[in-house]
């Protein structure tokens, strides 16, 4: 596992844009709680795969109000 630090979202869309073909996916599966701006997550280091090109947070909402999901950018295989 490589070391990632979590990047804004306008980031990761550079990166997939740059990438030929990269696709976005779940990093993970968990929720977390949304603080009402991306930057608490902002330069946090988590675990990745070597195809994992960019981690970054999205808000989203449910029923139960808003969360912060974790995203990534992922090279094809």
């Amino acid at each position: 596992m490589n070391k990632m630090t979590v990047v804004s979202k306008s980031a990761a869309m550079q990166i997939k844009d740059s990438t030929k073909e990269s696709i976005i996916m779940k990093y993970c599966n968990g929720k977390y709680e949304w603080y009402g701006s991306a930057k608490h997550y902002i330069g946090k280091e988590v675990d990745a795969s070597p195809d994992v090109l960019a981690v970054f947070i999205e808000r989203r909402q449910d029923r139960h109000g808003s969360y912060a999901r974790m995203m990534c950018v992922v090279k094809p295989s």
